[in-house]
């Protein structure tokens, strides 16, 4: 029983949810005491051992007591850090940029449980992050094209509302229309993910790979977009009133149309004069030194 219980709290870390968690930890601490607890009354019922009922006052003063609740305290203990290292940790091959602070706490060391857990985990074949490889998050309709727009309205779309996503592989996912705002994707790697029209209102996307990825149309207002690496992205047509951008990377994203009101675009790296003609600006948006200077001479 403790096995079986074990194992479903193992597969169940890489949904990062705190809640399932703790009701699994609950569960499996009560299960590994229940069992030591009646396997040693099963041993001395066999033996013929006789036990006298312990009147309940009494068993405040046996010291036998302490040191079994010591034992569950310390497999409780135990199994909570392993939860913590699991979904608050940073994937083994998740790499810091040399001298930048990160803005997701991945800058940690060997030592620290965030660090090991998932290298131990990943080396006993239980990866602790989500892995959406190609996954179809939204269903798709058969014979999909993706070139009419009346396909886009029949997709079924992927509700992760809220979802702790963070470091999860999600290359080349198809994600149309997908619900993803409040969502923590901190650190995922969306490269040639399809986003097209997704709702990302709120979501936190610090520090993540959006290379190539399909934003057409989405909805990014108000998310936390610092450091995220758009490069080679379509943000066309996609909404970014009120997202912070600072230290992101547009190098080469596609900005047609693309909502940039209220936007403070003063640190964004790879920001052309081209880009910015193409895309919606206001007296709001902030542009860096050098495209600010230009926008004002004319």
């Amino acid at each position: 029983m403790p096995l079986t219980i074990a194992l479903f709290w193992l597969r169940y870390l890489r949904r990062h949810d705190w809640n399932g968690t703790a009701l699994h930890i609950v569960v499996l601490v009560g299960a590994i005491a229940a069992g030591v607890i009646l396997y040693r009354l099963a041993v001395s019922t066999l033996r013929g051992q006789r036990r006298n009922a312990v009147p309940l006052k009494n068993l405040f003063f046996q010291a036998a007591i302490y040191s079994r609740l010591s034992w569950i305290a310390l497999i409780g203990a135990t199994i909570y850090i392993l939860s913590l290292g699991a979904i608050e940790g940073v994937p083994p091959e998740y790499e810091v940029t040399e001298g930048e602070k990160s803005l997701i706490q991945a800058d940690v060391t060997a030592a620290d449980v965030r660090r090991w857990v998932p290298q131990l985990l990943h080396a006993l074949g239980n990866k602790s992050f989500a892995d959406l490889r190609e996954v179809d998050v939204s269903a798709r309709l058969q014979n999909w094209k993706g070139q009419e727009e009346d396909e886009i309205d029949r997709v079924k779309r992927g509700r992760l509302r809220g979802a702790n996503l963070r470091f999860a592989d999600a290359t080349r996912a198809f994600l149309v229309g997908a619900d993803l705002s409040r969502a923590n994707l901190q650190g995922i790697y969306l490269f040639q993910a399809n986003l097209r029209r997704a709702d990302l209102t709120w979501a936190d996307l610090k520090d993540s790979f959006a290379y190539e990825a399909d934003l057409q149309g989405a909805n990014l207002q108000n998310a936390d977009l610092r450091g995220v690496d758009f490069t080679g992205a379509n943000l066309s047509g996609a909404t970014l009133k009120g997202a912070r951008l600072e230290n992101a990377n547009l190098e080469n994203s596609n900005l047609n149309k693309t909502n940039l009101s209220g936007t403070s675009l003063t640190t964004v790296k790879g920001l052309t004069a081209e880009q910015i003609a193409t895309a919606v600006t206001d007296n709001t948006t902030q542009l860096p030194e050098h495209l600010a200077a230009s926008r004002s001479q004319k």
